[in-house]
């Protein structure tokens, strides 16, 4: 799991604090109205693989509503979490690989 995720001022592009020993990173977005995250697909979309800390996502929510942004970095061990929900579950999702 990756941490304090920053939207710029332009509202696209996002960043995270770089992860100790990870090589690329994935990020899930979705609706915020589609909490909690899972189980992937509908509204989902994955920017996976990404060689830096930060996506870039021109993307605007409908009117009224909102996106959610999760980061996770990725070693030569796999994937990192997503963290957990609010009850202590973990966030899962097919979205990203």
């Amino acid at each position: 799991e990756t941490q304090n995720v920053q939207a710029a001022a332009n509202k696209t592009t996002y960043t995270w604090n770089p992860q100790v020993l990870a090589q690329r990173y994935d990020v899930v977005r979705g609706a915020v109205g589609a909490l909690p995250v899972g189980p992937g697909g509908g509204d989902e979309v994955c920017f996976n693989d990404l060689a830096i800390p930060a996506v870039n996502d021109p993307a605007i929510p409908a009117a009224g509503g909102a996106f959610f942004y999760l980061s996770r970095g990725e070693n030569t061990c796999g994937n990192g979490p997503y963290g957990n929900r609010s009850n202590g579950a973990p966030r899962l999702t097919t979205t990203c690989p």
